[in-house]
């Protein structure tokens, strides 16, 4: 470089700084204009700045304004500083960013390119990987269709196509009944084991429970009807409750019926189990 003071750290880099700062366009400042090339400032702001001891700063401008590089007008507060030629620096500076342009110019058709290599790169790859999948998919032997469920799903379980044999107590049917009427067995006994809240799996069940509905109620059918009529709207599983809770009216809980042992409790469990 050219200039005298390139070499002194502290002159190069507060001579930038007040290129920098300078005002680039005529401003106003309390009531006076601050021309282009010029600005306001003092040794203690310099130095603040630029990091730059204060004596320093002093020593480096008294040296630019001996040499031309720059005017300074001081007051008592402040100091109005002219850099001389600012114009011909302001050149120099734009010469080195078209310079700066050109070249980033130049290099960015070699990057373009090698953008575009090694996106055109991934696209082959991206098509022979999914060439050998598909290849894959057409050497796959048909077994693979059914293959193991996914993780996490349970297999189905293949159901029994063999019915159980729902009860049937209608007239004219040949079933296991304990004393009752038929008429009975075909109304209020059928229509119980309809609408019960979980119905009699198989028709054994079913007669065994009318046996037990016998031994409870004695053989009478209207107590009998009225167990099954309390247990349908009270939504209870058995009719065994109702005659329990008659038990506890009349006599102490667990207490016999009438003087005779009570076996019923036995019944009622094979039953729910069967149920």
């Amino acid at each position: 470089m050219e200039w005298e003071w390139y070499h002194d750290s502290h002159m190069v880099h507060l001579f930038l700084h007040l290129l920098l700062t300078a005002n680039h366009k005529p401003l106003r400042w309390k009531g006076m204009t601050v021309e282009r090339g010029q600005l306001i400032t003092g040794r203690l702001a310099l130095s603040e700045a630029t990091g730059i001891s204060e004596r320093t700063c002093r020593t480096c401008l008294e040296r630019l304004k001996s040499t031309g590089s720059l005017t300074i007008k001081t007051t008592n507060k402040y100091s109005l500083i002219t850099i001389n030629n600012y114009n011909s620096y302001q050149e120099l500076v734009n010469q080195a960013d078209q310079q700066n342009d050109q070249q980033n110019a130049n290099k960015r058709p070699a990057t373009d390119q090698q953008l575009t290599t090694n996106k055109n790169d991934k696209n082959v790859k991206k098509e022979e990987r999914e060439s050998e999948e598909r290849m894959n998919e057409d050497n796959t032997p048909a077994y693979a269709e059914e293959s193991a469920p996914e993780y996490g799903s349970r297999p189905k379980r293949a159901r029994s196509r063999k019915s159980r044999q729902k009860p049937d107590f209608s007239e004219g049917k040949v079933f296991k009944n304990p004393g009752f009427f038929p008429a009975f067995c075909a109304g209020q006994w059928f229509d119980w084991c309809r609408n019960k809240k979980a119905p009699y799996r198989t028709q054994e069940v079913a007669e065994e429970a009318l046996c037990y509905l016998y031994e409870l109620s004695k053989g009478d059918e209207a107590l009998a009807a009225e167990a099954l009529r309390i247990a349908r709207i009270s939504d209870w599983q058995s009719f065994h409750w109702h005659f329990k809770h008659l038990n506890k009216n009349d006599h102490d809980n667990h207490q016999p019926i009438n003087g005779q042992s009570h076996h019923g409790a036995d019944n009622l469990r094979w039953l729910e189990s069967h149920a």
